[in-house]
C-alpha cells in the first residue's frame, strides 16, 4: 500500500494542491462532464466514478480545461480534432513520463521517500525537484517547439510531391530469437544500439522517422532515392555492428493515410511484408520504387519477379543494392 501522506506530497510536487472535486472543477471551468470524460480518456487515464466526491484535481487541471474551452468557443478547432490531438499528446507524453521515472528512479526517491527526510536537506530536495519537474517540462516544451517548426517546414515545402510517398521499414534480424538468450541489460543495450543507428542514418538522410518498434523502424520519404538511401545506410550500419545480427529492409511507394501523426494503408503493409522477404543485410522494394531507381547513379537493381506476400497476394519485388564506385 502507498502511504497516503507520501502520495499527497508527490501530487503536490507534480501538479499542486488538490482543491477541486470533479463537480467543482466542471462548475469552475464551465465544462460539460461528458466532454471532460472524453478528454480524460483521450489522455489515457481511466474514469473512476467512485471518487467523484474526492478533491483530486488542482488548479493546473482547471487552467487546461479553460484553455481548451476557449479554443472551442472561438471555433479555432472542433471537438473531434481536439480529442484527436489529445490522444496523440497523451500517448507521446505518457511514454516520456514512463521513461523519466525509469531513468531517474534514484533521483525521484529523494523527493518521495519517507526515509529521505533525515538524510536530504531542503536545498538538495528542491534541486532534485527542479530537475525532475520544471526542468524536464521546459525541455519538453523546447523539443515540441523544434519539432513543430520542422513539421511546419515539411508541410510548407511546396517542392515536395507527397502524392506518392515512399515508406521504409527496417528491422533487426533474429531479434526475437536473440532476446531468449540474453539478460535484460543486454537487451537494453541492443535496443539502444539499434535506435542510435536509426537516428544517425534515417534522420540524417532526409527521411522522416515515424515510429520505432523496438527491433524495427518505420519511416517515410518524399522520393525513392531518399528512402533507399536511408534504408541501405541503416542496413549497412547494423551489419557493421558486432552486437547485432544485421538488419533487412522493405520499401514501397504509393498512397498512404496520415492520421494523428502516424501513417497507415496498404503501402505501409507492403513495405513491412517486403522486409520479411529480404535476406539479412539487404533491402527489397516494390516495382514502383525499382522503376524510379532504375538507372539512377548509386543503385543496383535486381528484379525478383512476382513473390507471394502474406495478406497482399503476389507482389513484384526487386533487391536494391548500393552501386560500388
Amino acid at each position: 500500500m502507498i502511504d497516503p501522506e507520501l502520495r499527497r506530497r508527490l501530487d503536490e510536487a507534480i501538479v499542486g494542491p488538490a482543491t477541486y472535486t470533479v463537480q467543482e472543477l466542471m462548475a469552475a471551468t464551465g465544462t460539460d462532464r461528458g466532454f471532460a470524460d472524453d478528454l480524460w480518456l483521450s489522455l489515457g487515464f481511466p474514469i473512476d466514478r467512485t471518487s467523484d466526491e474526492v478533491r483530486a484535481y488542482a488548479e493546473i487541471d482547471a487552467e487546461a480545461l479553460r484553455s481548451l474551452n476557449t479554443l472551442l468557443a472561438l471555433d479555432l478547432v472542433d471537438r473531434d480534432v481536439l480529442l484527436a490531438m489529445t490522444r496523440v499528446m497523451g500517448q507521446a507524453v505518457a511514454r516520456i513520463a514512463a521513461a523519466q521515472v525509469q531513468l531517474f528512479r534514484d533521483e525521484l526517491d529523494v523527493i518521495v521517500s519517507p526515509d529521505a527526510d533525515g538524510m536530504v536537506d531542503d536545498e538538495i530536495r528542491a534541486a532534485v525537484t527542479e530537475m525532475l519537474v520544471p526542468g524536464v517540462e521546459r525541455f519538453v516544451s523546447y523539443c515540441w517547439r523544434r519539432h513543430l517548426l520542422a513539421a511546419l517546414d515539411h508541410e510548407l515545402d511546396l517542392s515536395a510531391d507527397r502524392s506518392q510517398p515512399v515508406i521504409g521499414f527496417v528491422d533487426v534480424v533474429d531479434f526475437t530469437r536473440t532476446t531468449r538468450k540474453i539478460h535484460d541489460d543486454e537487451l537494453a543495450d541492443l535496443v539502444a544500439r539499434f535506435e542510435r543507428h536509426v537516428y544517425e542514418t534515417v534522420t540524417n538522410s532526409g527521411a522522416r522517422l515515424r515510429k520505432l518498434l523496438g527491433d524495427g523502424v518505420l519511416f517515410d520519404a518524399p522520393d525513392a532515392a531518399t528512402a533507399a538511401g536511408a534504408a541501405l545506410a541503416l542496413v549497412v550500419r547494423c551489419a557493421e555492428d558486432p552486437r547485432l545480427a544485421g538488419a533487412r529492409g522493405g520499401l514501397a511507394m504509393g498512397p498512404t493515410l496520415e492520421m494523428e501523426g502516424d501513417v497507415y494503408g496498404e503501402t505501409v503493409n507492403r513495405a513491412s511484408r517486403l522486409a520479411d522477404l529480404a535476406y539479412p543485410n539487404t533491402v527489397v522494394a516494390d516495382r514502383a520504387v525499382a522503376n524510379v531507381l532504375q538507372g539512377q547513379p548509386g543503385y543496383l537493381i535486381r528484379m525478383l519477379g512476382l513473390r507471394p506476400v502474406k495478406g497482399l497476394g503476389r507482389v513484384e519485388a526487386a533487391v536494391i543494392r548500393p552501386a560500388l564506385l
